[in-house]
């Protein structure tokens, strides 16, 4: 019976797989929670709260943060808050909510002084778009960020060579924009160019150094480069980084049974099972671990038969 390879999945867009603060790193710390944003910033995140916005228009979630910007420099302000947005949009919209607010305030000033606050209203219209009431940059993101969000939604697509050219337009507007190599790094695993992935993942690793998609992508990239041992530490690192997320321990996994480690192999696909058990991969990689093993046994037991048999012609015991 001819055996089925076990393959290392191919892994999606980093970006859409992260979750509101879920996936973000997040540290309990006195009266807030230190969340990542998909840009590799750091916030402090002081609570999210339901009310309304626009003088009671619209059924609401108000989200406020504390910046280490100026406050009066409304224009980093507004990009930042445009990060916020990217995740806190997520939230919103599984409550079915058609309004939030984000609110920046600044840091504290000491005892008895007024902190600083500015608050970004948005509503969803008619069509389903969000506008934001006092900002044109909040909702809708920088030139650099539109370009990143057009190969998103063009990956999503299936249109992955027009998505490297969005990446490549977002890379030249905002050299210093993380989530656009890491997304370059993803299409170029698509288009099979593994080496451009690599180079992609090391640019993106020196601005978000603790990204597990990264580590996952230039992983994924080392395996198709035959470079084994370095895409082993990488879906480790993965796993170090991001233990509750099943992807580090079905790439490990998945190589480790093509490696012909099939115990260590079976006990990564089976922690990845109980992490999501709804996905596919690593059943059908368990699986061809245990065949392989069974192989393996059949063949032990072949060989002890020949052997007993030959020891029997000798006239030896057995």
């Amino acid at each position: 019976m001819r055996l089925r390879r076990a393959q290392i999945s191919r892994v999606a867009v980093l970006l859409i797989c992260c979750a509101w603060i879920a996936s973000s790193a997040l540290a309990e710390s006195s009266g807030y929670q230190i969340v990542r944003l998909t840009s590799g910033k750091q916030i402090k995140l002081l609570g999210i709260n339901p009310g309304a916005s626009a003088g009671g228009q619209a059924k609401a979630l108000t989200l406020r943060y504390q910046t280490d910007k100026n406050m009066s420099d409304k224009k980093e302000i507004a990009a930042e808050a445009d990060d916020v947005w990217d995740m806190f949009r997520v939230e919103v919209e599984k409550n079915n909510l058609s309004g939030a607010v984000i609110s920046v305030v600044a840091q504290p000033l000491g005892a008895g002084k007024f902190n600083q606050q500015y608050d970004f209203v948005l509503i969803k219209d008619g069509s389903g778009r969000w506008q934001c009431f006092n900002d044109e940059v909040v909702g809708v993101g920088t030139p650099a960020k539109v370009a990143y969000r057009q190969g998103l939604n063009l990956m999503k697509q299936g249109n992955v060579n027009g998505a490297l050219a969005m990446f490549d337009k977002c890379i030249s507007l905002d050299p210093q924009y993380g989530p656009a190599y890491i997304d370059r790094g993803a299409a170029y695993l698509q288009v099979n160019q593994p080496e451009k992935a690599v180079t992609d993942s090391n640019l993106a690793l020196n601005l978000l150094p603790d990204n597990s998609g990264v580590f996952c992508n230039r992983g994924i990239a080392y395996w198709k480069l035959n470079q084994r041992q370095k895409a082993l530490e990488d879906f480790s690192k993965v796993i170090s980084l991001s233990p509750d997320d099943h992807l580090g321990y079905m790439n490990r996994g998945a190589a480790l049974v093509e490696l012909g480690q099939y115990e260590n192999g079976i006990a990564d696909l089976t922690k990845a099972i109980g992490i999501n058990p709804k996905v596919a991969r690593p059943y059908h990689n368990r699986s061809v671990a245990y065949d392989k093993l069974a192989e393996r046994d059949r063949q032990a037991a072949a060989d002890l038969g020949h052997r007993g048999v030959q020891a029997a012609m000798a006239g030896g015991t057995h």
